[in-house]
């Protein structure tokens, strides 16, 4: 009788790469970003790589923190920047991320965090949209969050005149740093707001939601922007009828 004979197999899992999004969007201004990049199932002493066929930007690998260092140069051209940036690793999968560097500044850091330049909401409309308390929540893009009350409450420390500027009333604050023209500095416009389901006040006050309840839940702490004060706290609806204006901001 032959021996009987038996074949091992093992299966390995084949290594991935992670990416946490697969596009990235910047402002027109010099800056640095850092992007994930996630090894699944990894090979040992392997590590992976990422290139471009661009020049307009430097790719930095940064193996130990689990992705790259993107160091990118102010766009002064008059057209966006585009740019496709291609993950590769032993037998994974190649991966890619589209980059986009575009024309216009959205933001400003003061205080130490970023500030959007405008209202968030409809980006055709110098006044931006309006929130109820639970749509401001979730309101902001990806990577951004409503400011809180202390940072409001920084923001709102110095500003300028009463002024225009998009045809709509308001001022221009520049948080702890004494205003002027030449400091880093946000304009929030005098949008109104919404309460008992109508608008009012448009030109005249903005009214700006922070992260603070009081009154049980039944208001918020918020900042109005008028022409006779710079820095005025109101009270603020959360009603699902009442809608104000939010400013979104980023860690740095």
């Amino acid at each position: 009788m032959a021996p009987l004979t038996y074949t091992l197999t093992q299966e390995y899992l084949r290594p991935e790469i992670v990416l946490s999004r697969l596009s990235e969007s910047v402002d027109c201004q010099a800056q640095e970003i850092f992007v994930p990049c996630e090894i699944l199932n990894p090979i040992d002493g392997e590590e992976f790589n990422a290139e471009t066929e661009q020049e307009w930007f430097e790719i930095i690998l940064e193996q130990e923190r689990g992705g790259i260092r993107l160091q990118i140069p102010e766009n002064a051209t008059a057209e966006d920047r585009v740019a496709e940036i291609t993950f590769t690793y032993e037998y994974a999968e190649t991966m890619t991320l589209a980059l986009v560097q575009k024309t216009v500044k959205e933001y400003e850091v003061i205080n130490g965090i970023k500030w959007a330049v405008n209202n968030c909401g409809d980006p055709s409309s110098p006044l931006g949209s309006y929130y109820n308390w639970k749509e401001r929540e979730t309101a902001c893009p990806d990577g951004w969050r409503p400011a809180t009350s202390k940072e409001m409450e920084k923001l709102f420390y110095y500003g300028s005149a009463w002024t225009s500027h998009n045809g709509v009333s308001g001022r221009w604050y520049s948080g702890m740093n004494k205003y002027a023209e030449n400091v880093p500095q946000i304009f929030l416009p005098a949008a109104g707001g919404c309460w008992f389901g109508e608008f009012r006040e448009v030109g005249q006050c903005g009214y700006y939601w922070t992260d603070a309840l009081f009154n049980s839940g039944d208001n918020a702490s918020g900042y109005g922007v008028k022409d006779y004060a710079i820095q005025i706290g109101v009270g603020l609806s959360t009603r699902d009828n009442s809608r104000y204006s939010l400013r979104c901001v980023q860690d740095l």
